[in-house]
């Protein structure tokens, strides 16, 4: 049985897939990430919107930051309630 081209063209593009993806990641790993500083002040801040109850995405949304970094906050949201209660400056 001979394979139409349709079914030599899906098997080229699978046997590429794992090539492809190796060339992304290793591009990824050289370009440089710009690291973005969140002020002590706007992790208080982006908490107590969360405690009001604002969804993450839309407090990421308002702070300008990613999702993954309000909830990474809001999971240690007693280590900077801690370090604010110990520093009377803060508030």
């Amino acid at each position: 049985m001979h394979a139409s081209g349709r079914e030599k063209f899906k098997f080229r593009v699978a046997a590429l897939w794992p090539v492809r993806r190796l060339i992304c990641v290793t591009l990824a790993f050289h370009s440089p990430k710009k690291h973005n500083f969140l002020p002590f002040k706007d992790k208080l801040e982006l908490i107590r919107k969360c405690e009001a109850g604002i969804v993450h995405s839309v407090v990421a949304l308002q702070m300008g930051v990613p999702r993954s970094t309000v909830s990474i906050i809001w999971k240690n949201r007693d280590k900077y309630c801690e370090t604010a209660a110990s520093c009377k400056c803060f508030y």
